[in-house]
C-alpha cells in the first residue's frame, strides 16, 4: 500500500533504517546538513525532493511512499540486558562506537533509544536492525496463524502510537 505523501520525520527514519546518515545524504545531494535537516522538519516532503534523494541512493521516489515495517525497539535497560546475555560488555560496545563508557551507560538508562543510536549499534555489532526489536515469538506460538495474529496486533498497536505522536507533533507545530 502506498501513501500519498511522507513527512520529513518519516523520511529521516526511513533513511536511517536503510543505513544512511544525514551527512551522507546531504553530501550526495550537494547540500548542507542544515538544508537536509530543514527537509526532515517539514510536514510534507515534496515529490521532487524524494526523487532527488531516491536518485542518489538508487531508489525511485515511490520507494519512500510505500508502507514501512514497524519495529518496536528495545528500551535502554532491555538492550543492556540483551547485550549482557550475548556476552557483549558496555566497554566493548563503547569502544566499537567510539563513545565513552559513561555516555553509553547514560544512553542505556533511556526508555526510548534514538533510531540513529540503534542504527549505529547495529553497524558496530554487525547485527541486523531487527536484533534490537523488543518483539520475540513466544515459545507457545508455534503455529503460523497465531504468530501472524500476534504481529497484526503489534502493528495495530504501533499505528495507534504513531497516530498519537503525529497528533502531538501537529498540536505542537500549531
Amino acid at each position: 500500500m502506498n501513501k500519498k505523501n511522507i513527512s520529513g520525520q518519516q523520511l529521516r527514519q526511513r533513511l536511517l533504517l536503510d543505513g544512511y546518515s544525514a551527512r551522507e545524504i546531504a553530501d550526495r545531494l550537494g547540500v548542507t546538513t542544515q538544508n537536509l535537516t530543514a527537509i526532515f522538519h517539514s510536514k510534507n516532503v515534496q515529490k521532487r525532493t524524494l526523487k532527488a534523494i531516491g536518485k542518489v541512493i538508487g531508489k525511485k521516489e515511490d520507494y519512500f511512499l510505500k508502507e514501512q515495517r514497524i519495529i518496536p525497539f528495545l528500551s535502554g535497560p532491555e538492550l543492556k540486558e540483551k547485550l549482557s546475555k550475548n556476552d557483549i560488555t558496555i566497554p566493548q560496545l563503547a569502544e566499537l562506537l567510539g563513545a565513552t563508557t559513561q555516555n553509553l551507560y547514560a544512553i542505556l538508562r533511556s526508555k526510548n533509544l534514538r533510531l540513529s543510536t540503534i542504527r549505529s549499534m547495529s553497524i558496530a555489532l554487525n547485527k541486523p536492525i531487527e536484533w534490537f526489536s523488543s518483539f520475540e515469538i513466544p515459545e507457545t506460538a508455534q503455529d503460523k496463524e497465531h504468530y501472524i495474529k500476534a504481529l497484526e496486533a503489534l502493528i495495530e498497536q504501533q499505528k495507534k502510537y504513531i497516530a498519537v505522536l503525529e497528533e502531538r507533533l501537529t498540536s505542537q507545530n500549531s
